[in-house]
């Protein structure tokens, strides 16, 4: 008898969880959806802007393996093949790092469009922005993919079943967190963190007028690229825990809301350029029919 009430309570959490999971991923849908839409209307376009473009259909691909996470909650045994599990796990690894390197990329995009204006939109015009996001973005998801496949298939880590997350956790050691960690966390971040300085730097040099400018563009990266990792931290945080303390157990809640926590990042940046990007809140008016398109005039 207890061992059935225990069953039933376990499928009542699962579902639960699967039910959270399931709503959290038709809102990235419903968001990203709205974001291309309003890129669609927009008159002029900077390589940032193609950059969030790529951000934001790698914010709907990862809505595809979590899906497969959703049915493993109601249905378990679709989630019990391990080579299910590894291509789910690095197929998830590989979305992360491609959404952490556009970040960056976001980032530099803006520190060299604010250092050296001029070069920089000559650079824009002989690249072509699409072309460069997409060369862009497609190396650093073949890159990734290949790092993340040679270190799991080459016997560095090992997969099994998590009742938590319904899909596949690794079981981490050290070397594949250092060079996983690094590549895609630790890297980019210090990256962000240079060409911010740089920004802040600029600053000091410009006029009162230019300086409201680039404050206001700082203010817009920082809080693109800090929000994303102010939601991987938790996670990144668990992983090194349980790399450091491999005998303790880390609880079940704390995994489980640092993951969630990653997934509901993906729905964030709507709401981030909705109130940091007039261009971006202009022709989403235009979409809702709130102003009309006479009325907008797009900044650079």
């Amino acid at each position: 008898m207890d061992n059935l009430s225990w069953t039933r309570n376990e499928v009542s959490v699962s579902s639960g969880r699967g039910t959270v999971l399931l709503s959290i991923l038709i809102m990235i849908v419903i968001t990203n959806i709205l974001n291309l839409i309003t890129f669609k209307h927009m008159r002029r376009l900077q390589l940032q802007h193609y950059l969030i473009i790529c951000l934001t259909i790698v914010d709907l691909v990862t809505v595809l393996p979590h899906l497969v996470a959703v049915v493993g909650y109601f249905q378990g045994f679709v989630v019990l093949n391990l080579a299910l599990c590894q291509a789910i796990a690095i197929f998830n690894h590989t979305v992360i790092a491609a959404t952490t390197w556009i970040h960056c990329g976001i980032c530099i995009d803006k520190c060299a469009s604010i250092i050296q204006p001029l070069a920089h939109r000559e650079f824009v015009r002989k690249f072509q922005p699409y072309r460069l996001s997409t060369y862009f973005s497609v190396t650093v998801i073949v890159l990734t993919f290949a790092l993340i496949s040679g270190t799991s298939f080459g016997g560095i880590i090992k997969t099994e079943f998590n009742s938590v997350v319904a899909s596949c956790i690794y079981d981490i050691d050290l070397s594949y967190c250092l060079i996983v960690g690094g590549f895609y966390i630790f890297i980019p971040l210090a990256t962000a963190l240079v060409t911010h300085i740089l920004i802040i730097n600029e600053i000091r040099k410009s006029n009162e007028r230019r300086q409201k400018r680039i404050k206001r563009a700082i203010k817009t990266t920082a809080l693109v690229v800090g929000i994303y990792y102010i939601c991987y931290l938790p996670y990144l945080g668990c992983v090194i825990f349980q790399v450091v303390f491999p005998q303790q157990k880390m609880l079940d809640i704390l995994e489980y809301l640092s993951v969630q926590l990653i997934i509901l990042n993906s729905s964030m940046n709507f709401f981030i350029l909705l109130i940091c990007n007039k261009d971006f809140s202009q022709s989403l008016k235009i979409i809702l029919h709130f102003k009309k398109s006479s009325e907008v005039n797009p900044e650079n």
